[in-house]
């Protein structure tokens, strides 16, 4: 890095979805920190996203197409990295809004903190008023087991030096972003959580992302968070409070759900004592993931998996 280089380089990771894609440029384009770059890298597109980021004539902004289609975010992500030039890292989807004080909040919580990642208050929203959330790890648990969707994610370059690359989808038994943020803690990386919503998360797997048809439902989010982001806070935030308080505590669980709750929680420790990158836990995991990796591709509307990969 030189003088010149930005405070926030912006990783983000894009396959198809142009449509989205420009509206999460502009809700970047909204940011109250302006020391930046943006990557927008390329999973093998075949669509007019190129044209979309050159539209913006933003000198901030640059845009990459690998070659080829990796299938997972990880590739995109690493080629950002590695054209990366800023002090502090960020991601976020092509489907995706981020608030204006979303970079200003995750600085000031890393520097005042000393963490090697902060993360945002995330709200999930979906199809027919569904509202959830992701935020710091309920009690006696730990990022171990706890996700947080990239989106929120702000880290120091170097933890890149120092915990590597993300990995391929075809060698890991979890989500890449999942394996990327646990290899991460068990590296004895500080991981803080910031208490403040600031990224508006559209899981495409909700909104079956790559087969919609006509306007998406970020458009009038945005127009919102540029007109009028503290009101859309405040209503989000009650979305949220609304929805927890829907969810009653003494709620009888079905018979199902009272022997796949234990077996549940046994599993994830005996992954937790044993490591689940042994033998056989991996082998294991592993099947678990890739079936249902191929399973969720046809759910968001992007074509299946080829058997063999490269």
């Amino acid at each position: 890095m030189n003088n010149d280089s930005p405070l926030v380089t912006i990783i983000v990771p894009t396959y198809n979805s142009s449509a989205t894609l420009v509206l999460t440029l502009r809700g970047i384009l909204a940011q109250e920190l302006t020391d930046y770059e943006v990557w927008v890298v390329g999973d093998g597109c075949s669509d007019d996203s190129g044209a979309v980021v050159a539209a913006f004539n933003e000198p901030r902004f640059h845009w990459y197409n690998l070659p080829f289609n990796s299938t997972s975010q990880s590739g995109p992500n690493n080629e950002g990295l590695r054209r990366a030039r800023g002090r502090y890292i960020a991601y976020s989807n092509h489907d995706d809004l981020w608030l204006p004080w979303h970079l200003s909040g995750l600085l000031h919580e890393i520097s005042s903190s000393g963490a090697d990642l902060v993360h945002a208050l995330v709200v999930l929203l979906g199809p027919n008023g569904r509202v959830e959330a992701q935020g710091a790890p309920p009690p006696h648990h730990s990022y171990a087991t706890h996700f947080i969707t990239p989106s929120g994610w702000l880290h120091r370059r170097e933890l890149v030096d120092e915990c590597g690359f993300w990995p391929a989808p075809q060698q890991t038994h979890s989500g890449v972003d999942f394996d990327y943020l646990r290899r991460i803690y068990r590296a004895g990386k500080t991981i803080r959580a910031c208490r403040q919503m600031s990224v508006l998360h559209l899981p495409s797997l909700w909104w079956k992302t790559y087969s919609m048809q006509g306007v998406p439902p970020q458009q009038a989010y945005l127009e919102e968070l540029l007109t009028n982001p503290r009101q859309l806070e405040a209503r989000l935030l009650m979305d949220m409070a609304l929805a927890l308080g829907a969810v009653r505590p003494d709620d009888t669980p079905s018979a199902l759900g009272a022997w796949l709750t234990p077996l549940r929680w046994m599993w994830r420790q005996m992954t937790l004592h044993f490591d689940d990158q042994r033998w056989p836990l991996f082998q294991m995991q592993s099947l678990k993931y890739q079936l249902y990796r191929r399973r969720m591709r046809s759910r968001r509307g992007l074509a299946p998996l080829k058997r063999r990969q490269p």
